[in-house]
């Protein structure tokens, strides 16, 4: 992963005596140090925290939208070819109406 980005899955016992697991590591430059009840749920945000690391990496955003798959693949094609031109896609719209 790019910037040394990585996660670490281990397990340690609280000050009370009960076993929990804890996912460390850095995202964004931030530290970030979670504890869960089991490993499977340590693993999920672990896995969780990663693909966020990844996406970051490759320039990706994540957005909730109430666009379906064939618009969002449309949209992110004309802004790839609108690139560069001195308006925005709203003003292009609007002059084709």
């Amino acid at each position: 992963m790019s910037h040394n980005t990585t996660f670490a899955v281990s397990r340690f016992e609280n000050r009370n005596g009960i076993t929990s697991w804890r996912v460390d590591g850095r995202l964004h430059g931030l530290r970030i140090r979670r504890n869960f009840k089991t490993r499977e749920a340590a693993a999920a945000e672990k896995a969780a925290l990663e693909l966020k690391a990844l996406q970051a990496a490759a320039g990706l955003h994540v957005a909730t939208t109430s666009l379906a798959e064939d618009q969002l693949r449309e949209a992110e094609s004309v802004f790839c070819r609108l690139a560069g031109r001195p308006r925005s896609l709203t003003c292009y719209v609007d002059y084709a109406r």
